[in-house]
């Protein structure tokens, strides 16, 4: 890949990555607060039978659509990633400036997209608990 293919793509995949680490963030402020909650009695059907829904409507409406997003990018930045550690020696002597940025944004996406995927998994326990 040239220096200028490259240069290109970092500056679309850096503006993607900002827009998605806002939306992770507004997401986990909003799954944080329904998390916290203790959830209803099993006496209480009708309240718990409200959080469940709630759960699920943030899981599908929130959590889901973000993972979906960060796995996405990830796997679109993986072929330019494999090329990179192909035909690239890393050397803390010799850094890249192109490739390095690339490389490093890659493994904030992999880092972001495992948090997502975490999220989703602890909003999916809450629900299955709330059974």
């Amino acid at each position: 890949m040239e220096s200028t293919d490259l240069n290109a793509s970092i500056s679309a995949i850096s503006i993607i990555f900002g827009v998605l680490t806002y939306f992770l963030t507004m997401v986990y402020e909003k799954t944080k607060t329904l998390l916290d909650q203790s959830t209803p009695a099993a006496a209480e059907v009708l309240a718990r039978k409200r959080f469940r829904k709630q759960l699920l409507t943030t899981l599908f409406l929130f959590v889901v659509p973000l993972l979906v997003a960060w796995w996405l990018l990830f796997y679109i930045c993986l072929p330019t990633m494999v090329h990179i550690s192909r035909t690239t020696k890393f050397a803390p002597s010799n850094l890249e400036l192109l490739t390095s940025l690339f490389v490093f944004l890659e493994a904030g996406i992999a880092v972001s997209a495992i948090l997502s995927l975490g999220l989703s998994l602890r909003v999916l326990g809450k629900w299955w608990n709330a059974r």
